[in-house]
């Protein structure tokens, strides 16, 4: 049976964001989290998204950083940003769906080498002592296709 190059390229950039998903790497402000690297033949993955502390009290302002090292663009929305916390048994379950009380619809453009902020607080609901994570739908304009950017984890502390 044979498939066409691009619905092999697809399923080869869900595989590497679902394997690289949980990963972290060095560098951005903290350690970023990984994503796809439309650009690159042997999908190497980039750091994108990054917070600006690797500790945080609970209701404190967490700012997270899009940096797009990329040679395309990329669409983005941070407020429609999701909220994550890693449970006991290793799977990251959503906390916030949307970290803006209010937020358009809107796709924004992120050039080559620009960088982008969005601060919000965390989750009323937040536990202290887990590992949170940022979580966001990003697109390659050139290309039409859909990936998500994660940020490096960071914990959460105090009471609520």
């Amino acid at each position: 049976m044979s498939y066409p190059a691009r619905s092999c390229t697809r399923v080869l950039l869900l595989l590497i964001i679902l394997l690289g998903a949980g990963c972290e790497s060095g560098g951005g402000q903290v350690e970023s989290g990984i994503t796809y690297d439309p650009n690159s033949a042997g999908g190497r993955v980039v750091e994108l998204l990054s917070t600006n502390a690797k500790a945080y009290e609970i209701g404190a302002p967490i700012s997270v950083r899009l940096t797009n090292r990329t040679g395309r663009g990329v669409g983005y929305n941070l407020c429609r940003s999701r909220l994550e916390r890693l449970d006991d048994d290793g799977v990251w379950r959503l906390m916030v769906d949307g970290l803006a009380d209010a937020c358009t619809a809107e796709l924004r453009t992120l050039g080559p080498g620009q960088t982008v902020t969005y601060t919000f607080r965390s989750a009323p609901n937040a536990r202290p002592g887990q590992q949170y994570r940022v979580s966001t739908d990003l697109q390659d304009l050139k290309a039409s296709l859909r990936f998500i950017g994660v940020s490096n984890t960071f914990a959460l502390s105090g009471t609520n």
